[in-house]
């Protein structure tokens, strides 16, 4: 179906959801079609950005009516497995928000079904496009990590910490170090999240979320190099100082736009959709993601 170029169906179409409609417009993306629940103001606003295009709440009417080789699924998590294994089968290539699915059995499955179809399976891990995150694997060597914490703030947070951010940072952490660890530690109190784990030569990866408490949204990644060198990498911004002037003016420092992680990620699935190597490698990244925090829970209720 690919000579039907980027023609998209997209299920969901919340807060993130339109985020991702955006994008993938933005990078040439058509819409042909939306799945979304009975949101009277969701399909009003879909009606006025989109005239014309197609709304159902029924994804096989979707899949069945429209020819668009494209599925993005930006619904809520406990619906990504069935709907992209909906997808997958009527030989679509799909984008998945992460987790691509919560119980490890179900990411093997899907794997299995893209490979069988031919076709892509992408989740989308946007902090991985960001880039403070390329300048950060561009300037230091993962054996030259001496310390890595991840510290993040989410009032309001929707939904258990553990599945809507430790993936990312996880994602994050794995890129940087060149490691997937074969465990995690993982203490879930409430909307509090705390995970680590030793990479080979034990140095440890610390990772403290917070999706209930209170005060402003900060996301922060800090990295220390054997060097002494000092990252920090906080919301859009980058800085780099050394040990012994960290508190001054930073000797490097980087603003990002907003925007531009999300833009950067579509653009990289449209580019490497039709890439086998390159989509088994998103989804093996995608499964070690799910398999690590699915096995932690399961251990902590042992």
């Amino acid at each position: 179906m690919r000579g039907h170029g980027q023609a998209c169906l997209f299920f969901g179409a919340g807060a993130w959801g339109r985020n991702v409609i955006e994008a993938f417009v933005a990078c040439g993306g058509d819409p042909r079609g939306f799945l979304v629940r009975a949101n009277p103001e969701t399909r009003h606003w879909l009606s006025a950005r989109f005239p014309g295009v197609m709304i159902s709440s029924d994804p096989t009417e979707l899949l069945d009516s429209v020819a668009a080789p494209i599925v993005v699924v930006a619904t809520p998590r406990d619906t990504h497995a069935d709907l992209a294994e909906l997808a997958l089968r009527a030989r679509r290539d799909v984008f998945v928000e992460k987790p691509m699915a919560t119980e490890p059995a179900d990411c093997t499955r899907l794997t299995s079904i893209a490979d069988a179809e031919g076709v892509a399976l992408f989740t989308g891990f946007t902090y991985l496009y960001h880039g403070a995150y390329a300048c950060l694997r561009d300037a230091i060597a993962a054996n030259e990590i001496e310390q890595l914490t991840f510290t993040w703030n989410r009032p309001g947070l929707r939904g258990p910490t553990e599945w809507e951010l430790l993936p990312h940072d996880l994602a994050i952490a794995i890129g940087l170090t060149g490691q997937t660890p074969a465990r995690i530690r993982l203490e879930v109190t409430g909307g509090r999240v705390q995970c680590r784990w030793a990479l080979d030569d034990n140095r440890i990866v610390q990772i403290e979320h917070d999706g209930g408490g209170s005060g402003p949204k900060d996301k922060r990644v800090r990295v220390v190099t054997k060097r002494g060198d000092v990252w920090e990498w906080r919301g859009n911004h980058l800085a780099m100082w050394d040990s012994a002037t960290e508190t001054s003016k930073p000797d490097l420092a980087i603003d990002y736009s907003r925007k531009e992680p999300l833009v950067r990620e579509v653009k990289w699935f449209l580019a490497h959709r039709a890439d086998r190597s390159a989509m088994r490698a998103d989804a093996a990244l995608s499964s070690s993601v799910t398999e690590l925090i699915n096995r932690a829970l399961t251990e902590k209720q042992e």
